[in-house]
């Protein structure tokens, strides 16, 4: 029911007055200093909870902030140590590096000139089958071949543990890479390492000026020429096939399947006796069972 609060009347001549508990029925009475701490006592209290409040959101954000760095740190090291480790391997394996920054005045005809030392790569790992290079979007890169599809996932070219891992071909690919069709696979990083920056080719406009994609073999090079780009699941019955013979119904469908599905047209259709590379990875958005996948076709290749 609350409390009542009654001033003095003309007979009480000291300003008391008659606090009375509609309760209990106990009357108190206050003057001077207690009339004040009474009404002090009922002060609204906002002001200490909305420091606490306060207290509490910044203490929120600096646990929150500790732990962003604590996320932060190890992914910034292995960067670091990521791009020392594709310094030293280029440096180290290909041994004409001043032809990574010429300028192919040809292109439709010449293949860049890459002289990779296949043989110590093989030594230090068996599993490294040929090496990827697309100079516009700075891949340049060994290919692996595992055990299974998830052996290279998390694993450099050395075979050591790393979040970025490597680029590496469907484990039932042929060594070689001399089959119709080879699926490679490479992480979307963020920082547009590994085949971060593979969704570049979703412009048209940008394929049309950068369309070759250039793969090296101890045997062979190979021009490919970027032919289609489409989204696909992860599970798609024709791009994550594997085993296709030249000439055969199954390959020819396959062909049909990612010219006519693409984003755009590239004015470029295989035919059945055509070498195709898919490049695959996950597509941007956290689209978790969606891929993003570029189709070539070899338009041009040297034996060594």
């Amino acid at each position: 029911m609350g409390t009542k609060y009654g001033s003095g009347t003309s007979g009480d001549k000291s300003g008391s007055c008659v606090i009375r508990n509609r309760i209990s029925g106990v009357s108190a009475d206050c003057t001077g200093s207690n009339r004040s701490n009474i009404l002090v006592g009922r002060k609204p209290r906002g002001g200490k909870m909305r420091k606490r409040i306060q207290i509490l959101i910044g203490l929120l954000w600096i646990f929150a902030a500790l732990f962003f760095i604590g996320k932060s740190v190890p992914v910034a090291r292995e960067y670091i140590s990521f791009d020392r480790q594709q310094d030293e391997m280029l440096h180290t394996f290909i041994q004409n590096e001043e032809v990574m920054q010429w300028q192919n005045d040809e292109p439709e005809t010449t293949i860049p000139d890459l002289r990779i030392d296949f043989t110590s790569l093989q030594r230090l790992n068996p599993d490294i089958i040929g090496w990827l290079y697309i100079p516009v979007l700075e891949i340049n890169y060994p290919i692996l071949l595992g055990k299974d599809n998830e052996e290279y996932l998390h694993k450099n070219y050395l075979h050591e543990n790393q979040y970025l891992g490597s680029i590496f071909a469907h484990y039932q690919t042929s060594p070689l890479l001399d089959e119709p069709y080879t699926v490679l696979f490479g992480h979307n990083m963020r920082s547009g390492r590994m085949f971060g920056k593979l969704s570049k080719y979703q412009d048209k406009a940008f394929r049309d000026a950068n369309p070759f994609v250039y793969i090296y073999t101890p045997e062979k090079s190979y021009q490919c020429t970027i032919y289609a780009c489409l989204h696909v699941n992860s599970s798609d019955p024709y791009v994550y096939t594997t085993g296709y013979e030249f000439g055969s119904l199954n390959y020819w469908e396959l062909i049909d399947y990612t010219a006519t599905n693409a984003m755009y047209s590239c004015d470029l259709f295989p035919n059945a006796m055509d070498q195709v590379f898919c490049l695959s990875t996950c597509a941007s958005g956290g689209r978790q069972r969606e891929r993003f996948t570029v189709f070539c076709v070899v338009t041009s290749s040297q034996e060594k």
